[in-house]
Order: C-alpha cells, then sequence, then structure tokens
C-alpha cells in the first residue's frame, strides 16, 4: 500500500474505527472496511486489497467522512451571516503556482458557491485584506495544525465555527492547503493538485457541509491528481440549498 501501511491508519484517522481504551478488533476493522466500502460504493467485503487499497491510496481531503453515511451528502449547520457577505483573506500562497493565477482560482473557486438563482438565500462574499476582521483565512501551509497532513491530504477546512462538531474555530476559521505533499496547479496537469477544485470543496466545508458518496459531486472526498471538479452538482446545491433555505 503506498501511503498507509495497513488499513486500520486510514480507517482511524478518517472516522471509520474508534481507538477504544481497550484497542479494536479483527471483527472491528472489518466492519470499518464495510462502512468505508459502502461509502465510496465498492463491493462489501470487510476484506482489504483490490479497489478498496486502490482507493484509500488516493489523494484526499484531510477532514473524515462523517459517521452518518446513509445519505449522498450531509448538512452540519450554516454560517451566521446576519445576511452580510461572509469575509474572506488569502493569506498565504504556494511555492508551486504564482500568486495572481493561485488566487485568482481561489476567488473563482468561492464565488461557485453564489448561486442566488438556485439559492436566493445563500451566502455571499467579500475579500478583505488579512488585517481586515475576515471570517476565513485561506493559504498554503507546511502543516495543519488541526490534523496534521498525511501525505495524502490536500486540504482541511473547518465547519462554521457555531456548529456542535469537531474542527471548528472561532473567527477566522482556516481554509490550509498542503503546500509540503503536492505541487499545485490552475490548469489540468498530470501529477498536480487543482487549486480552484480543491479550495472549492474545501469551502463547501466552511459553508457546513461534510462529504458526499456522490464520486461525482464537489464534495466528494477525493479528487485524482490532475483532475478538476469546477461546477457544483445536484447535491452540493442540495445541500447549499438546506442549509440556507
Amino acid at each position: 500500500m503506498g501511503r498507509y501501511r495497513n488499513p486500520d491508519e486510514y480507517l482511524l484517522r478518517y472516522g471509520y474505527l474508534s481507538q477504544l481504551a481497550e484497542g479494536y478488533t479483527s471483527d472491528d476493522v472489518a466492519r470499518a472496511l464495510i462502512s468505508f466500502q459502502s461509502f465510496f460504493r465498492l463491493s462489501k467485503t470487510g476484506e482489504f486489497g483490490g479497489e478498496t487499497e486502490r482507493v484509500m491510496d488516493q489523494a484526499r481531503c484531510a477532514m473524515p467522512d462523517d459517521s452518518d453515511r446513509g445519505k449522498a451528502i450531509l448538512t452540519k449547520c450554516p454560517q451566521q451571516t446576519g445576511g452580510t457577505p461572509l469575509k474572506f483573506a488569502i493569506i498565504q500562497g504556494s511555492a508551486s503556482v504564482p500568486d495572481d493565477q493561485a488566487f485568482a482560482a481561489i476567488r473563482a473557486a468561492v464565488q461557485t458557491w453564489s448561486v442566488p438563482g438556485q439559492v436566493p438565500n445563500g451566502p455571499t462574499f467579500q475579500e478583505v485584506s488579512p488585517s481586515s476582521d475576515p471570517d476565513i483565512v485561506i493559504g498554503w501551509v507546511q502543516t495543519d495544525t488541526d490534523l496534521g497532513f498525511t501525505a495524502g491530504d490536500y486540504a482541511h477546512a473547518d465547519f462554521p465555527p457555531n456548529c456542535h462538531a469537531s474542527f471548528t474555530h472561532p473567527p477566522p476559521s482556516p481554509l490550509h492547503l498542503n503546500d509540503r505533499d503536492f505541487t499545485w496547479s490552475v490548469a489540468p496537469t498530470p501529477g498536480d493538485a487543482d487549486v480552484q477544485s480543491v479550495v472549492l470543496h474545501e469551502f463547501g466545508h466552511l459553508l457546513g457541509m461534510s462529504h458526499s458518496s456522490n464520486p461525482n459531486s464537489v464534495m466528494s472526498p477525493i479528487l485524482l491528481l490532475g483532475d478538476q471538479k469546477l461546477v457544483l452538482t445536484d447535491d452540493d446545491l442540495q445541500a447549499l440549498l438546506a442549509l440556507y433555505p
């Protein structure tokens, strides 16, 4: 296996297996594997190998997958903006892509979530300087202070600060992109992480969404290196509408 020495490490990190005081059994691992296989629409064998190993080896979001996996996409809670724009600031560029290109891709990703024709009460956004009291700060880092990036983690972003969920901060909420283990690009490039696609996904967490089991959704936790996802699917839009009715 490439990124993980055994499936237990993956299952523990991404929310499928709990580390109890007395440890866990082989039956616990088998049940966790079935849950993982169900979420990713694989054959539910409870065994490691084949397609299960291949999917676990793909680059993904650092946020764990939610425990309620019976739905295509889950919602936590919305940003409480009081009708004012959600303020974001870009604080740090990447070593592998010019700032003007990277920052333009970030702005395009953020604005993709503003769809007044389909979600009339959805959030709006305003870019501000880092010193102007932003709600969200976006930038590339060498390590994530919450989850400590693995080599396969593209990025991490929090749920809104008012959520009763793990990985929330008081404002400003972080969106951290992994500049240690990936090279980044703003066009489909084999082997590179796509800036706009990854920021689009992570911003969904900041708006209150968990991961989607629909592999075509922006909120699917996995994105193949070199691929892009730039358009919200119906699942993504329905989740946004549920959060901002």
